[in-house]
């Protein structure tokens, strides 16, 4: 019990610190390609322990679970971490990181209409209280940074919506959490390296620069400014935020 304790001290430190690191770590890279090396750089970290959990198990991975982790790749690392990630772009820290602790309303609400778990009283009220205390934090009559606001809430919705997912593929797939987080995460930051790839082709570039929105979006980097000099804050991210506070997590 103490040992799970000190497990979950950990991992809550690790992810408190999440949205100032991710912050601090914007003014140096491009979002999505910081979302990208975030992702690669945790799956890499969580690699042993996914494989140790397989071997365990006497389990290897086939087609199908690479299906399943593409999908849950692309709803985790492309949609909500790109859009969370924008998020601290737009708005402060702080406010990104109340709301898009919210993100397990919305999974019991996906629960509900995926898995069929029943909605109890307690999950109810509790429901009504987030709600509640999402719309004092929002504050809808008074919205000085709407953009930054909307996309935290879709971040929170996309993963509760992805929560719910790797608990069906957890369930469906006989394969446990810290395996489909591992693979989730390298699933994901392929399909958003292929895409930033797909963004560095001339005629897509010069395209969406066109679009005021899609700008940011136009010939995102790979590797620039992946050096020295921000090893440590790419370490934290990666390393500690990412892998290690999942694997305590876990």
């Amino acid at each position: 019990m103490k040992k799970s304790v000190i497990y979950v001290l950990i991992s809550t430190l690790m992810f408190s610190s999440m949205e100032i690191a991710l912050k601090v770590a914007g003014s140096e890279f491009n979002p999505i390609q910081l979302n990208l090396l975030r992702f690669f750089i945790g799956g890499a970290v969580l690699l042993p322990f996914a494989f140790y959990e397989l071997h365990k198990r006497r389990r290897k991975l086939n087609l199908d679970d690479w299906k399943a982790f593409a999908f849950t790749g692309f709803a985790c690392v492309v949609i909500s971490m790109t859009l969370y990630q924008l998020a601290i772009v737009y708005d402060k820290p702080a406010i990104v990181a109340v709301l898009f602790s919210c993100n397990p309303v919305f999974a019991v609400i996906f629960a509900y209409f995926i898995l069929h778990e029943r909605i109890g009283r307690a999950n109810l009220i509790s429901l009504i209280i987030s709600v509640i205390g999402l719309i004092v934090i929002v504050n809808p009559f008074n919205l000085t940074n709407p953009v930054g606001i909307i996309l935290s809430l879709l971040s929170a919705v996309t993963f509760g919506f992805y929560s719910i997912l790797s608990q069906s593929c957890s369930v469906k797939r006989n394969l446990d959490g810290i395996t489909i987080t591992c693979f989730t995460f390298i699933a994901g930051s392929f399909e958003l390296f292929v895409l930033s790839l797909i963004t560095n082709i001339p005629a897509v570039a010069s395209g969406m620069k066109t679009v005021g929105w899609l700008n940011q979006f136009a010939a995102i980097p790979i590797l620039k400014d992946v050096n020295l000099q921000n090893f440590w804050i790419l370490f934290f991210i990666g390393v500690c935020v990412t892998g290690g506070g999942f694997a305590f997590y876990f």
